[in-house]
């Protein structure tokens, strides 16, 4: 929906002295909505990527890694710890930041991802573990 309000200037600005000056302000209603799908959409097909996560490997590097593809805007904004790491480097916005992270597991990871992303994931719960507290 598109509305206008006036500013009013004090003597600034063309059109001679000192007049009304309007000011349009435009406002999409399904901008959050829009924007959230498209970045889902470049998640679920790693367009645009800029950050490569490798988990998997174990500390030793034995095993088995996955390379998983995401966006350092979307990371850092949600992780400090990412943020971090990426503040503290060089800034070549070209080139493709890579994150090793050997005892993440990569399915773990992914349901990271998918959670940061679209602010929900489906985990098996066979997957998860439970902890009981004891006092």
């Amino acid at each position: 929906m598109l509305g206008s309000s006036d500013c009013v200037g004090g003597g600034g600005g063309g059109g001679g002295g000192g007049g009304t000056h309007g000011l349009l302000t435009l406002h999409y209603g399904k901008h959050h909505a829009s924007l959230f799908d498209e970045v889902h959409q470049w998640f679920d097909a790693e367009s645009h990527a800029d950050l490569a996560l490798v988990c998997g490997g174990g500390t030793s590097g034995g095993g088995t890694t996955t390379c998983l593809r995401a966006h350092r805007l979307v990371l850092a904004s949600a992780s400090p710890l990412i943020h971090r790491l990426l503040a503290d480097r060089p800034h070549n916005e070209a080139a493709t930041v890579t994150i090793h992270l050997p005892d993440i597991c990569p399915r773990h990871m992914r349901h990271m991802l998918q959670f940061l992303y679209t602010g929900q994931a489906s985990v098996q719960v066979s997957t998860t573990t439970t902890r009981s507290s004891t006092h």
